[in-house]
């Protein structure tokens, strides 16, 4: 009676996971796997691939800086701003500042696609961009800089 067992039947249906914001980011700019590494500027607009993939940019195509900064002239507070793509969950944004380029001051983050938070006397204002939805454009503004202070900049770490 061998020859009457019932067949064994073993359907193994692993489900592929889909692909990360940051594979499918790869695959649209890099396809083939060319992808020349996050610290290549193949566009020569002084903008890292990482920042590119940051910022929701085309690293292929020379766009403007993605950190802006501008002064009111009746307050004095200073904002700065860039744009942040929240599917790049897998990324920690830091904006910095410094007055000597050697100490370097935390004011804002955004680490895996939350919202920017900050403290102290910092506002931050997170809107869409507008046409290129889901993009934030992140506007942090400090209070007015005492007249006199050495120069302020400012750097946006992104990890």
């Amino acid at each position: 009676m061998a020859g009457n067992r019932p067949k064994l039947s073993l359907d193994y249906n692993v489900p592929t996971p889909a692909p990360t914001h940051r594979e499918n980011w790869l695959a649209l700019f890099y396809p083939g796997n060319d992808f020349p590494g996050d610290l290549t500027n193949e566009d020569g607009d002084e903008s890292s691939a990482l920042i590119e993939y940051a910022v929701g940019t085309d690293p292929t195509v020379n766009d403007p800086d993605p950190i802006k900064s501008e002064i009111d002239p009746d307050s004095g507070d200073l904002t700065i701003s860039f744009v942040r793509d929240p599917r790049a969950t897998d990324l920690s944004y830091v904006l910095q500042v410094s007055s000597d380029l050697d100490t370097w001051t935390d004011i804002a983050s955004s680490t895996s696609g939350a919202a920017t938070s900050g403290g102290g006397a910092v506002s931050i204002v997170e809107s869409n961009v507008l046409g290129q939805h889901p993009l934030k454009e992140v506007a942090v503004t400090l209070p007015a800089i005492a007249s006199g202070e050495v120069r302020l900049f400012t750097r946006l770490s992104v990890t």
